[in-house]
């Protein structure tokens, strides 16, 4: 899944990181399911953060929809095409289907 942000189903952007981020995340959730995938599927992800500041928050709220074993992560500081968004999450999961 690429490109996953912080947009709610009727493409509301929400002000805050942490709205943007749950919305992302369950946004991503839903996408992995309606393809015979969960959470539980990813093994990597890269986050993309337009603040360094956001870490932490970022860091426990990416806990709260990922267990162990971790999905391998990146993250990187960047720069966003559209300003309003403060967070974007691209995922690779395996099902074991070919």
């Amino acid at each position: 899944m690429s490109g996953q942000v912080g947009r709610t189903p009727d493409g509301t952007i929400p002000p805050g990181f942490s709205d943007q981020m749950r919305a992302a995340l369950e946004s991503l959730k839903t996408h992995l399911e309606s393809a015979g995938a969960s959470l539980a599927s990813v093994v990597k992800t890269t986050v993309f953060l337009t603040r360094d500041s956001d870490f932490a928050e970022m860091n426990d709220i990416y806990t709260e929809f990922f267990g162990q074993p971790w999905p391998a992560r990146s993250t990187v500081v960047t720069g966003m095409v559209r300003p309003e968004f403060l967070f974007e999450i691209d995922a690779i999961a395996y099902t074991g289907k070919s």
